[in-house]
């Protein structure tokens, strides 16, 4: 009924879908994902070739800020037509009631690839560790192409016994960790 990709800073294949998608008459959504950050220019310079910030097709972002990376780069008469389309995520799926405890613990659900910053949570962890009056914890949930980088982070900046990479979990055990 409707062609709905969902795009990053290199999406070919939801390109291609919502070019042919569109070119064919179907009604298409583009979610954008990401923060563009310096590639607004490229998509304004594709804007140029292939026209797709006037392509027949509703486009959109999962947050504000995502909105915002699309409307930079679009005719501002298309401004107001990006619409936001939140994550599908029912926030009161993930309601917990914290356990009081000690260590403050800190918790980050990513995949432990570059562009999520992961070796620079580790940094910004160890300086704020070394401030703290209490002690802490960060945990790690998830996994990916960066963990031994963060495994060496760890060990570089002796967080052995303050950090704990617990891989890839599913959404119940998460909810066990975040409570």
């Amino acid at each position: 009924d409707v062609v709905h990709a969902h795009s990053g800073v290199v999406s070919p294949f939801a390109f291609a879908a919502t070019y042919h998608a569109q070119s064919l008459g179907l009604p298409a959504v583009v979610t954008s994902h990401c923060i563009w950050s310096k590639a607004d220019t490229v998509f304004a310079a594709v804007d140029r070739i292939f026209h797709w910030s006037s392509w027949p097709v509703v486009f959109s972002g999962v947050s504000e800020v995502a909105a915002s990376e699309l409307r930079s780069v679009m005719p501002a008469s298309r401004h107001s037509g990006v619409r936001i389309i939140p994550n599908g995520i029912d926030p009161q799926q993930w309601v917990v009631t914290p356990a009081p405890h000690e260590p403050v613990t800190f918790v980050s659900v990513m995949r432990l690839a570059r562009r999520k910053r992961p070796v620079p949570l580790i940094r910004m962890f160890a300086k704020g560790l070394a401030h703290m009056n209490a002690p802490a914890k960060l945990v790690i949930i998830g996994d990916g192409a960066q963990r031994a980088r963060v495994e060496w982070m760890i060990r570089k900046h002796k967080l052995e016994h303050h950090v704990e990479l617990l891989g890839r979990l599913e959404q119940d055990k998460i909810l066990e960790v975040y409570a």
